[in-house]
């Protein structure tokens, strides 16, 4: 026995050795005057790469090389969001199994139409992570209309943007896009970001420019190939660039759990099929122009979502089937077949389901399905469905509606019941409503289905069992999922404290600042310790005021000069930690 152990050991031994032997990594240290040594060389897996901090100006930086999976190439900002990329700057990562943490780039911009951060056709299973791009736009508004370029462009497989915080991109030019070959399946993931404002270009006519979409998945050309990417868990705010927050050019991509509040613009299945979209929260906020899902193409399944105080109209309704083009162009409108819309919820929204919608085409949806859904409407002016093309071929199953009314449709009870009794729904969520049926509800008790058992799990997370509710919730069950959040989404050391100085508020403390807001140009800061160290830095990454670094107590306060306008990190450190907060101050 003693001597077959020590086979073992000896064996560990020799494969452990042999690993190390295998993998010859080394550390790298960098500052921005050696930013083109970076790009010259060629790392290997294993290898670290430190950025120091401070303002990286007018860099274009390739990080090549190939990492594996259990050792991949890390490029890291000595502390995140002290490596600030401004001018210029630009990087790509050019690999395999590359992973880049930390970085900030922001203010104006002088790239161009080049892309900010590009993932490279060679790249695969390479990774963006905890990262911002802030305001990196030209510095006048005449060049926001005529320059087009992108903050992140990804090529290749497998690749992964998380965790990353973008905000007000002014320029024109999709912000994040997926580039496709024909017939190869990018299978990228796109997962906990917090895309922040985006104000819309307009022409002359007071139109919203085309290109202005927030992250786009194919384009026409590769439409029909299976892109195959997830996006999930992110939080869109304020989107507002075109109808478009999300413009699917592609086939078999799955959107689920993001967070879509505040916008005057949706999500769009353009292009291609069999796509999902499921677990999506669309809270409209009473935007004139907010809407959920519109559908155009084959095989798309659109569940388990949650549609609240949406009030578009046209295109722009809670789900809305698109009429398709007869010989229709790649570029053109697809007609709507196959598509299942089932158990989803809508509460206060103008309009719930829009069916054949036209924009001049002529193809009315066709053998699709509409089920399970509920529609609690406010009042009896909102409405349920409206049919603008009489043509259409729909199959309504076990819908069911609370006050509201229909437009050109008269449904059968079986198909739409239309009630007077209230669903007693009431508010789950102090932040954003969330309104679900309580126990008492109808909903509970009644109009359940084992249709679609393949549809496991509701909008939570909760196990949908053999007689699953209608609607987007089920009453019993543990939550596995959670609302996507501004804290949850996002890079670590951005918290979204904004506007004037005589109007700052945060109320999602971190781990030193219980506190921040403003009075009469004064900045209070209420810290849960002693002691700490304050400074302030400029987009370029500069300390601009005399009393940086300066110890406070747990309640201080900090007079704001007039000259200090603008985008600022106010860096915190002390017990060990560091707390970063980004400030606008206007």
């Amino acid at each position: 026995m003693k001597k077959k152990l020590i086979k073992i050991l000896v064996l560990v031994l020799l494969i452990s050795c042999h690993s190390k032997d295998k993998v010859q990594a080394a550390n790298y240290s960098y500052n921005a005057s050696q930013a083109s040594t970076i790009s010259s060389k060629t790392f290997a897996a294993g290898d670290v790469i430190t950025l120091q901090n401070g303002n990286w100006s007018d860099k274009n930086i390739t990080i090549k090389g190939n990492g594996t999976q259990d050792n991949p190439i890390l490029v890291n900002a000595q502390t995140a969001g002290e490596v600030i990329f401004t001018g210029s700057s630009r990087l790509t990562i050019d690999g395999k199994y590359i992973e880049v943490s930390g970085i900030l780039f922001s203010g104006n911009s002088t790239v161009g139409t080049n892309h900010v951060l590009t993932f490279s056709k060679n790249s695969a299973n390479c990774r963006f992570t905890n990262s911002a791009i802030v305001s990196y736009n030209p510095a006048t508004a005449s060049g926001w209309a005529t320059t087009d370029n992108k903050w992140v462009s990804i090529n290749g497989t497998s690749n992964r943007v998380d965790h990353c915080y973008f905000e007000n991109k002014r320029n024109i030019g999709t912000l994040l896009v997926v580039w496709l070959v024909d017939d190869e399946s990018a299978k990228h993931k796109i997962d906990n970001n917090h895309f922040y404002k985006r104000v819309s270009l307009l022409d002359e006519d007071e139109k919203e420019l085309n290109g202005q979409e927030t992250i786009r998945i194919g384009d026409s050309k590769t439409s029909m190939t299976s892109a195959n990417c997830i996006i999930e868990s992110n939080f869109f705010e304020e989107c507002d660039g075109e109808i478009e927050i999300i413009s699917n050019k592609s086939c078999g991509n799955i959107y689920r759990n993001n967070v879509f509040y505040n916008n005057n613009a949706m999500l769009t299945l353009r292009h291609g099929n069999a796509c999902e979209v499921s677990g999506n929260y669309f809270f409209g906020k009473e935007q004139p122009g907010s809407g959920g899902v519109r559908i155009i193409g084959e095989n798309h399944n659109v569940f388990n979502n949650y549609f609240q105080d949406l009030k578009g109209s046209g295109y722009r309704t809670g789900v809305c089937m698109v009429n398709g083009k007869t010989n229709s162009a790649l570029s053109e409108y697809f007609q709507v077949k196959n598509a299942l819309v089932a158990f989803n919820t809508f509460y206060n929204c103008a309009n719930a389901f829009n069916i054949g919608y036209s924009g001049g085409e002529d193809l009315a949806p066709v053998t699709s399905t509409i089920a399970h859904n509920v529609v609690f409407a406010t009042s009896n002016s909102q409405i349920g469905v409206k049919i603008s093309n009489a043509a259409s071929e729909i199959t309504w199953q076990n819908n069911l509606m609370y006050q509201g009314k229909h437009t050109s449709f008269s449904p059968s009870e079986s198909q739409f019941k239309r009630v007077t009794t209230s669903l007693n729904f009431q508010s789950s969520n102090t932040e954003y409503g969330i309104y679900k049926p309580q126990s008492n509800s109808i909903i509970v008790s009644q109009y359940r289905t084992s249709a679609y058992p393949e549809i496991t799990m509701d909008i939570e997370g909760k196990t949908r069992e053999s007689q699953r509710m209608i609607g987007a919730f089920e009453y019993n069950g543990n939550l596995s999922l959670s609302v996507p959040t501004p804290q949850t989404a996002g890079c670590s050391f951005i918290n979204k404290a904004t506007t004037g100085a005589g109007n700052l508020s945060v109320n999602n403390p971190a781990y030193f600042i219980s506190n921040l807001r403003t009075e009469n140009n004064v900045l209070h800061i209420e810290a849960v310790i002693d002691r700490l160290n304050l400074r302030i830095y400029d987009v370029k990454g500069l300390v601009i005021n005399a009393q940086s670094a300066q110890s406070v107590t747990n309640s201080f306060t900090f007079e704001i000069p007039d000259s200090l306008k603008g985008f600022y990190l106010f860096v915190f450190d002390g017990g060990g930690a560091k707390e970063i907060r980004k400030i606008i101050i206007g």
